[in-house]
Parts: structure tokens; C-alpha cells; sequence
């Protein structure tokens, strides 16, 4: 009788153990996904302004800059400069896109967006941006070539593949028009970008502006 009572004890103890390493093991788990859940839906990058946190699936984005770049990722700013969406280049994919004027605080917060992804530098439109939504700071010249410039701002988007297929295609299209101008011009030919307004005269070398960085 001493013997079966003992033996029952150590059962009911071992029963017991393994309900509660069952429930923890539950716990971890739910816990494990609830944390999952919770990362998904931000990451931190490094921007000029220090490390900020921004969504993973950015639903409504503004921008004072780099519009046809987003556009080239399959995304779709609420709203954008009117300088950037008088660009001849992307009429056909605008439709939708709020005119922000010369990024204007009271038309974004208007806008609620969840980022905001700037050219301006200085740190009062910084302060006030950043107010409104995670601002990321790209001043011009921020990307010295196209790959950088898609994949640094497909990163930002969580668009890389988008953005590897799309620089697929664009070297493809480099290749092409390549061949087409070695038919034409010397290996020793150079050639310069000048803009002509009113009476001044502006020449650009190989950054963002006219072409250059393309070219």
C-alpha cells in the first residue's frame, strides 16, 4: 500500500510537470508570434537624422522628391510636390496624387500619412515633417547612380524584388541604345549637358540633374 502510494504521487507530480512544460511551451509560443506580429509591421533604419522607425508596408506615402522612382517600385504616393507631378515623363501615373504645392505642412497632415520621404535637409522642415509622420531625409546627390538610387529607396519600401526587376529591364534598355550609339559616335567623343534659361546658361555634370545621372 506505501509502494502504490508512492508511486501515485510521483505520477500526479510528473502529470503536473509536463502540464505546465506544455503551457509554457504555449505561452512561448504565443508570445513568440505576438512579438513577430509586432515586428512586422515597423523596422528601424539609418537616416541622416539617426536611426528611425518606419512601417515595413507603407500605405500612404508623401513625397517632396524622387516620385518616379516609388512610382517605378509599384508605389503610389497620396501626395506629391507640384513641381514632381509636372514631370512629362510620368503623366499616365499620376491619376490620384494630391498636389502638395512646394510641400506644404498644412496639405500633408491633411494627407495622414504614414511616411514621408523628403529632399530638404535643413532641420526646421525636418522638425516639422517629422511631426506629422517618420520622415526620411534623402537630400539630392544622396545616390550617385541609378541602382543606388532604386535599390537604396526599394529598401526603404520594402520593394526590392520590384526593384531588381526594374533595373533588369533598365540595363537591358542601356545595353540596347548603347550599341546604337557606338554606331555613331567615337570612343573618344565627349559630349556636356548645358540648360538654357531667360539669359543664363547652366552646366551639369554627371549627378541627378538633366539626364547626367542616367547618361
Amino acid at each position: 500500500m506505501k509502494k502504490l502510494t508512492i508511486f501515485l504521487m510521483i505520477l500526479v507530480i510528473m502529470l503536473v510537470g509536463c502540464s505546465s512544460n506544455d503551457e509554457n511551451a504555449e505561452d512561448h509560443k504565443v508570445n513568440s508570434t505576438s512579438k513577430e506580429e509586432t515586428e512586422a509591421t515597423t523596422k528601424k533604419i539609418s537616416t541622416i537624422n539617426g536611426e528611425i522607425e518606419i512601417p515595413t508596408k507603407v500605405e500612404r506615402l508623401v513625397v517632396d522628391a524622387y516620385l518616379p522612382t516609388s512610382l517605378l517600385l509599384g508605389v503610389k504616393p497620396v501626395g506629391a510636390t507640384q513641381r514632381d507631378l509636372e514631370n512629362v515623363h510620368i503623366q499616365d501615373q499620376i491619376d490620384d496624387i494630391e498636389n502638395t504645392g512646394e510641400s506644404a505642412i498644412e496639405s500633408i497632415l491633411a494627407l495622414k500619412p504614414d511616411l514621408i520621404i523628403t529632399a530638404q535637409a535643413d532641420a526646421e522642415s525636418y522638425e516639422k515633417l517629422s511631426k506629422i509622420a517618420p520622415t526620411v531625409v534623402l537630400p539630392y546627390e544622396n545616390y550617385r547612380s541609378v541602382e543606388e538610387e532604386v535599390r537604396g529607396i526599394a529598401e526603404i519600401l520594402g520593394k526590392q524584388a520590384e526593384g531588381e526587376a526594374w533595373l533588369k529591364m533598365f540595363a537591358e534598355k542601356v545595353s540596347e541604345n548603347r550599341e546604337k550609339l557606338a554606331e555613331v559616335l567615337d570612343p573618344n567623343e565627349t559630349f556636356s549637358i548645358f540648360g538654357a534659361y531667360s539669359k543664363d546658361f547652366y552646366l551639369y555634370g554627371d549627378g541627378i540633374y538633366r539626364g547626367g545621372q542616367a547618361i
